[in-house]
């Protein structure tokens, strides 16, 4: 378990991940320190986080409690915050209070689900948001992050019946996630190839894992909940690859040396007939900073 302050011995999942994704959102984000604009996704998302590990650590609490809990954590996250649409736009009053609807809806949403069975309750075996750390071999990283959960069994809540003892060869570990039912929606091949379990498993002694994805998606008010629980696993190989990786990621960046010759560049992808269709909070900077023309000139 880790207790000290971050510096630039340490690597994180979402570092790597952005990294994998665009050196120069790499940059933007890490290097240059660049402010993201608050996206309504964040309070919703850390509103949700906090009261399902409520009501997992105490799964008799009142639902109503458990709702009025969520807005307490939701009032905390926008107090004295503007928020923007992926456009740049600022959100209204009124756009941000049919967030909290939301936020709160799919709580309840994911409360009824798993009382009623339809969806397997897990219990914890250990308080959750753990920080965790462990040296990465043949680099000079640290690799960190929060575990939310570990599993210690899975459960039917309206029978009692055990669908899951998690007392066996692997680590369980478990990752609540908000996200979108029709953009880029998670499903078993997503989890299959997403590095956060790689990372995890690493962190705890690189010994063979089971990651649960408890997904709450994000429907509208007029689709029912939509919930999900992936399980995928890791093993010696996923470590071997991710400690090349970070060795590639030491090489390419210099991050142990404050960036000072780490390589950066933008790798925008088209789509929807928009400048780079992937989600980043730094398009307009990238596009003004490597893409503007504004002396535009025909040639003899």
């Amino acid at each position: 378990m880790s207790s000290s302050s971050w510096n630039l011995g340490h690597v994180s999942y979402s570092m790597l991940s952005t990294w994998l994704t665009c050196k120069e959102k790499m940059r933007m984000k890490y290097v240059l320190r660049m402010k993201e604009p608050d996206g309504i996704y964040f309070p919703q998302g850390n509103s949700i986080h906090a009261a399902l590990y409520d009501f997992h650590q105490t799964p008799d609490i009142d639902e109503e409690l458990l709702v009025e809990m969520c807005q307490a954590y939701w009032d905390k996250e926008i107090e004295g915050k503007e928020f923007y649409d992926f456009k740049g736009n600022r959100l209204d009053a009124d756009q941000i209070e049919e967030a909290r609807v939301d936020t709160l809806r799919w709580l309840a949403g994911y409360v009824a689900k798993v009382k009623s069975g339809e969806v397997p309750f897990i219990e914890f075996a250990t308080p959750p948001e753990q920080d965790v750390s462990a040296p990465v071999e043949g680099t000079v990283f640290t690799a960190r992050g929060y575990i939310d959960f570990f599993p210690s069994k899975v459960t039917a809540m309206d029978t009692g019946e055990v669908l899951m003892d998690c007392k066996d060869d692997y680590i369980h570990i478990g990752d609540f996630k908000t996200g979108s039912k029709k953009f880029n929606a998670w499903n078993q091949a997503k989890a299959d190839i997403d590095l956060q379990p790689t990372v995890y498993g690493y962190i705890m002694g690189k010994k063979p894992v089971a990651f649960h994805y408890v997904v709450i998606e994000k429907t509208a008010s007029h689709e029912k909940p939509s919930i999900k629980h992936i399980i995928t696993y890791r093993g010696k190989e996923d470590y071997e690859k991710f400690e090349r990786l970070v060795l590639d990621f030491q090489e390419s960046t210099d991050r142990a040396n404050g960036y000072e010759n780490g390589k950066f560049y933008p790798e925008p992808v088209m789509g929807f007939g928009r400048f780079c269709s992937k989600l980043c909070s730094f398009k307009d900077q990238c596009w003004k900073a490597n893409f503007e023309r504004t002396d535009v000139q025909g040639g003899e």
